[in-house]
């Protein structure tokens, strides 16, 4: 999509409502893209079938189904091919970022595009609003409805402590989440019956350190034999002794104990901390050597 060349002006800056309306817009699109109600199926389709007169296309037939699964064996049955090594699916309110900015760019800063472009990024923006996932064919599309309930941490990002953090509609079940990261349903529902030789061999770093967690990083250090690397104390008051571990995978912690609480703290820090004062600093963005001397 491309602005029209006619009449081109540079916007070099905003001004102060352009500025206030970015914040409006960009909360009402993410509202959008995480509305848990119904597709709106006849809206869906509507659209849909507009797209494919579009490029020339007869009106298809639409299979609507309620999760990613379901929608890889609907095709798979149909076409015989698996979905999951094609790379043709679009998205409705995934994508509802992009229609924000596309919205802001034209009603808000004035911008003028095409004709045609025009057409298809609005037929882009209704599909945010009214279903999730999609699969165009010759002939039929899949559709996937949105989700029933999405939980998210406090930083926005995917996370659910016991259960789905993104639930489907009718059976189809739900995905599990550990801040912003994929994870298994053991990992959330089952940390206890996790091994040392599962997350050992878990490829993927983040997901591994998940494991730890889950599991618990003290647990696992003994068990695992983790090596400590170094161990210090700091000379303020109330402070108490800490340790830098390293796992068999390479992996850094920081342990230390809250001089108040008596809690045991695991950090996981950068793997190019040496000491115990280059992971807190690395960790916490201040140099400590600096707070101990005004100390």
């Amino acid at each position: 999509m491309v602005a029209s060349k006619k009449n081109t002006k540079v916007i070099e800056s905003l001004t102060p409502e352009q500025e206030a309306k970015m914040d409006e817009y960009a909360e009402y699109w993410e509202k959008v893209g995480l509305d848990t109600s119904p597709a709106n199926r006849v809206d869906a389709e509507k659209t849909i079938t507009r797209i494919y007169e579009l490029i020339g296309k007869k009106q298809p037939e639409f299979i609507w189904v309620n999760s990613y699964e379901e929608a890889c064996k609907a095709i798979s049955e149909g076409s015989g091919t698996d979905v999951r090594a094609q790379n043709n699916f679009f998205s409705g309110q995934h994508h509802a970022g992009w229609s924000g900015w596309y919205r802001y760019y034209k009603e808000v800063l004035g911008i003028k595009f095409e004709k045609e472009d025009m057409e298809l990024a609005e037929l882009w923006t209704a599909l945010s609003i009214s279903c999730g996932w999609w699969w165009p064919f010759e002939g039929v599309v899949v559709c996937c409805e949105k989700y029933k309930n999405i939980q998210l941490d406090d930083n926005g990002e995917l996370h659910c402590e016991d259960g789905y953090a993104v639930s489907y509609r009718g059976d189809a079940g739900g995905e599990f989440f550990w801040h912003g990261v994929s994870v298994s349903s053991q990992i959330i529902m089952s940390p206890a019956t996790l091994t040392i030789e599962q997350i050992d061999k878990e490829e993927n770093a983040e997901v591994r350190r998940i494991m730890m967690e889950r599991y618990g990083v003290g647990k696992y250090m003994i068990e695992a034999g983790a090596e400590m690397l170094d161990m210090d104390t700091l000379t303020l008051e109330g402070s108490a002794p800490r340790a830098l571990y390293q796992t068999k995978d390479g992996q850094k912690w920081l342990v230390g104990t809250d001089g108040s609480t008596a809690r045991v703290y695991w950090m996981s820090v950068p793997l190019e901390a040496k000491s115990c004062a280059e992971a807190h600093n690395m960790i916490s963005g201040f140099d400590e050597s600096r707070l101990i001397a005004e100390c």
